[in-house]
């Protein structure tokens, strides 16, 4: 519903939406953008999705909680703006060490899109992911608005995230 509502009004009343709606959730650009299920169904430059302090910063990390541990199959990023700086997935352990599942290079891309990298398979269960973003590879900020975790027959948003920097905090 809130897709509809938003991408039928006028293009000057979407960000008064995104933006009426980001409030809902915590700071524009924060941490808690990044939770639940997307609300950003348009691309640019919006509250409702995480954003770093800077634009070009370098290597920075988001980190995402889901309420339910289980093998990970496929973890989905809905970049929102500037699309392409993704360049490494984790997950971590019970233990606390991390585990990288996938490394490389995400190809620039228009917005909103899905991010799917192949996942090395894994069989323990986890509920911590951390994707690491440079910055520096797409010009502009790189936004997320949300990071769904698919595994053991279940898809599940982000309950809590964190990250290594992020605009909310200037």
């Amino acid at each position: 519903l809130i897709k509809e509502v938003i991408e039928t009004a006028p293009a000057n009343r979407q960000r008064d939406l995104l933006q009426a709606l980001a409030r809902m959730k915590g700071p524009g650009w924060g941490d808690a953008q990044m939770t639940g299920e997307p609300d950003t169904p348009v691309g640019g430059d919006n509250q409702t999705a995480w954003a770093s302090l800077k634009a070009q910063e370098g290597m920075v990390w988001v980190e995402l909680d889901f309420p339910v541990d289980v093998v990970p199959e496929q973890v989905r990023v809905h970049e929102t703006f500037n699309a392409g700086a993704i360049v490494k997935v984790e997950v971590r352990m019970s233990g606390g060490d991390y585990v990288t599942l996938w490394k490389g290079e995400a190809r620039a891309a228009g917005t909103p899109r899905w991010f799917a990298p192949p996942l090395e398979s894994l069989a323990e269960r986890i509920r911590t992911v951390r994707l690491t973003l440079d910055t520096n590879k797409v010009n502009g900020w790189n936004e997320i608005d949300a990071v769904e975790l698919v595994g053991d027959g279940r898809r599940q948003w982000a309950s809590a995230a964190r990250s290594s920097s992020c605009y909310a905090r200037r």
